[in-house]
């Protein structure tokens, strides 16, 4: 795996946020054009399922999915690119209450962040206060939006993507 640094990930972000908009762009015009065919469509769908990044988080636990969601909610409603600890465990407490979920404590929460920041889903900012500590994903929200958009277990997850 590549360490891409870190004044390049916006750049890398861009990127593939703009691969993702033409794909659904390609989709509403399967839509109101039935003539176009669905397997030049195909193609770019296996591809974006079968990235590396994407198969982790469909397969991380289901507290490291809640997480995931968690992230992309907050990031959505606050519109920043990054988030703090004690404010995602907030988020993911309010979440896991709402939907008839055990909170796993802080500490467990903090072991979930810490697993994902090794396999790089998410930037973890340097330091010993992980309270404060700034959180980012690593990868556009609509990609973690895609890995776990079906996923049965937990089908409440689906209305924070």
């Amino acid at each position: 795996m590549h360490v891409v640094p870190w004044k390049y990930v916006d750049v890398l972000q861009n990127l593939q946020t703009t691969v993702l908009r033409i794909q659904r762009l390609l989709i509403l015009l399967l839509q109101e054009n039935p003539l176009l065919v669905w397997g030049m469509l195909k193609q770019p769908y296996k591809k974006c399922s079968r990235r590396p990044h994407i198969q982790v988080m469909r397969i991380c636990s289901n507290l490291g999915k809640i997480f995931l969601a968690a992230m992309v909610y907050e990031l959505y409603k606050t519109g920043m690119s990054e988030i703090t600890f004690e404010r995602l465990a907030i988020t993911v407490s309010c979440i896991c209450t709402s939907n008839g979920e055990a909170f796993p404590g802080w500490d467990i929460l903090l072991k979930v962040g810490c697993k994902l920041g090794e396999c790089r889903i998410i930037l973890c900012e340097a330091g010993s206060k992980h309270r404060l500590q700034k959180l980012q994903l690593n990868f556009p929200s609509d990609d973690v939006a895609f890995a776990l958009k079906d996923y049965k277990v937990i089908p409440w997850l689906a209305k924070y993507l």
